[in-house]
């Protein structure tokens, strides 16, 4: 949830969005994790190359029956493993260490944004989300400072 984000912001949770969009796209029986990774990488850059720096190593796992995590199925550059069908993967796409606005007060000189979801590979489509969330931008983000500016305008004019 995003309480009076920034158009930046706003610009950085699409970003999110977009590389999930990637990631389902790219997980197909056959793809190697680090091929993955790769075009998720690539669909940031042509997005937005200055977000680069903050990039994560890892982009989420394969899950087992037990849905723990398989560590030997991250998605990572160097990842050699492939995508199977019917395996279940862990999505975890952020943005970390991001310079705080400067209109949020606060101690903290840095923020993070992040999104997750978990997706089912298909043995002929590309990656399905199994979870039925409000994803879109407008669905997760909420405007106060507004509210309170209408509300101290009508306080104004009694």
């Amino acid at each position: 949830m995003l309480i009076d984000p920034t158009k930046e912001q706003e610009q950085i949770y699409n970003h999110l969005e977009e590389m999930l969009k990637a990631a389902c796209a790219s997980l197909v029986p056959g793809a190697t994790l680090g091929g993955v990774y790769a075009k998720v990488r690539t669909a940031l850059e042509n997005m937005d190359s200055k977000m680069i720096p903050y990039f994560p190593s890892s982009l989420g796992c394969a899950l087992q029956a037990t849905m723990n995590p398989m560590t030997d199925k991250q998605i990572m550059a160097d990842s050699k493993a492939i995508v199977e069908a019917h395996e279940i993967y862990h999505l975890k796409f952020g943005f970390y260490s991001l310079p705080k606005p400067e209109k949020f007060k606060g101690e903290f000189d840095t923020y993070s944004m992040q999104i997750a979801e978990t997706v089912l590979i298909s043995a002929e489509a590309e990656a399905q989300i199994m979870t039925e969330v409000p994803r879109r931008y407008h669905d997760i983000s909420y405007l106060l400072e507004e509210q309170d500016d209408e509300k101290e305008e009508k306080e104004n004019e009694s």
